[in-house]
């Protein structure tokens, strides 16, 4: 069966805009990524004292799974008004480094694409990057909802 999808360019446009005094500060940047042509979007209820799975982006796709080589973008909006979660970004090559993020009411984390490394020690101008990743999130006052879109070629 030959697949009937067409590959997009996906749009990501961000723009910030202050005024102080009269002046006015800030600017939109847009980035165009070519061929896409797998989405993944949802809204994660994440709950409180335990750390929930949002995603990985590993070696294959599977449930829940995007093929990290393949991943061209993704973002994380917490949809909440007044309570913040704690992103999780782990190594799930190694299992030994991880960093948290914490995402306040309304704000996004965003990543263009999958190469990170967390380590406790001077990475250097030329650290080898993790290339594999659990992305999990914790609500520490009250259930947040989370939209996560994943974007990949």
């Amino acid at each position: 069966m030959a697949t009937t999808v067409t590959d997009a360019n996906l749009t990501v446009t961000i723009t910030d805009s202050v005024t102080l005094n009269g002046q006015s500060y800030g600017n939109t940047n847009i980035l165009t990524v070519a061929s896409i042509d797998e989405v993944y979007q949802r809204v994660v209820s994440v709950p409180i004292t335990t750390y929930t799975s949002l995603f990985e982006l590993g070696a294959a796709t599977g449930q829940g799974i995007v093929t990290a080589a393949n991943c061209k973008y993704f973002r994380i909006t917490n949809l909440d008004d007044t309570n913040y979660v704690n992103l999780k970004i782990a190594d799930i090559a190694t299992a030994n480094y991880s960093f948290v993020v914490k995402l306040e009411a309304g704000k996004s984390f965003i990543m263009g694409g999958v190469s990170f490394i967390a380590d406790g020690s001077d990475l250097g101008a030329a650290p080898t990057y993790t290339t594999t990743m659990e992305v999990q999130a914790v609500a520490v006052t009250d259930i947040v909802d989370l939209e996560v879109i994943i974007a990949s070629v």
